[in-house]
């Protein structure tokens, strides 16, 4: 991701993100009209688009509720933080869902976009009285950085970072033994940006043992060798292979490909990060 810092006016600032050529900013607002007819088309979806529409109004009670608000709260930092704003007719804020998960913002905006009625910076809210209590938490010059610096220096998307002697502590009880018996030592951190997070951007992490190795799957899994895990998946899915018309050793060769030999990874909040920054360090090697 490319972060570059934009002129609004002589006295503001705000920051451009592109994202394999999707961008957006950390200034911008867009109102959609949810008491329009093409609302009422909308009310069949599901999930993420109904807790943060028809479904949430609903429990909430937000009979009032005439508009909601994507808007964005420009930080002090590069990291990107907006507000679901449910608005009356006056633009009074009825309720407010805080979010800092930019596809969130861009999956709203694109499933509802023919509903928006205004849009614009942010900064031009300021002399709306009944949203103050957002318009006064602006940052009128963030920085392209995310606040976070490692011995004397921030840190950028693809960094790579290691906790040297981690604390096995922070992973749930049976899967700390089973890294015990793994010889994990330490964990190397990448800062990344991901969809499949409630942060965008948080860190994607692997295990070292004592030899600096990438602590594999089938170790995560709690298997001795690779052959032992193969065989448990073998045997969960042997039903299934057998129907494809796929001996064992078909099967097994085909699984190699895609997946033999992978290292466990997993993804650690930046938040959690950041409280660990005593014990973190640049690390020169790849991640993959």
């Amino acid at each position: 991701m490319k972060i570059t810092e934009k002129k609004y006016d002589e006295q503001r600032t705000y920051l451009e993100y592109d994202d394999n050529d999707k961008i957006f900013t950390n200034a911008q607002y867009f109102m959609f009209d949810i008491g329009s007819g093409t609302y009422e088309d909308c009310l069949s979806c599901g999930g993420f688009y109904a807790n943060m529409t028809w479904r949430h109004i609903k429990e909430k009670n937000l009979a009032t509720v005439k508009y909601i608000m994507l808007c964005c709260i420009p930080q002090k930092n590069a990291r990107f933080y907006f507000n679901f704003l449910y608005l009356d007719q006056d633009l009074n804020i009825q309720d407010r869902i805080p979010d800092n998960n930019f596809y969130d913002y861009t999956a709203f905006y694109n499933r509802f976009k023919e509903l928006i009625i205004r849009e614009g910076f942010v900064y031009e809210l300021e002399n709306t009285a009944s949203l103050k209590e957002i318009t006064e938490q602006f940052c009128y010059s963030p920085v392209t950085d995310f606040g976070f610096a490692v011995d004397g220096k921030q840190i950028q998307i693809g960094d790579i970072l290691i906790y040297r002697d981690v604390d096995l502590n922070i992973f749930k009880e049976e899967f700390r033994d089973i890294l015990k018996r793994a010889n994990a030592k330490d964990m190397i951190l990448q800062l990344n940006t991901t969809a499949w997070s409630t942060e965008s951007v948080n860190f994607s992490c692997k295990i070292l043992d004592e030899n600096g190795n990438a602590i594999k799957e089938y170790q995560a899994e709690g298997f001795a060798d690779i052959d032992e895990y193969a065989e448990s998946i073998y045997q969960e899915k042997a039903d299934i292979i057998r129907k494809n018309n796929k001996t064992k050793e078909e099967w097994r060769k085909e699984w190699e490909s895609r997946f033999d030999n992978r290292d466990y990874e997993f993804s650690l909040s930046f938040i959690y990060a950041l409280s660990k920054i005593d014990h973190l360090s640049f690390y020169d090697k790849a991640f993959d």
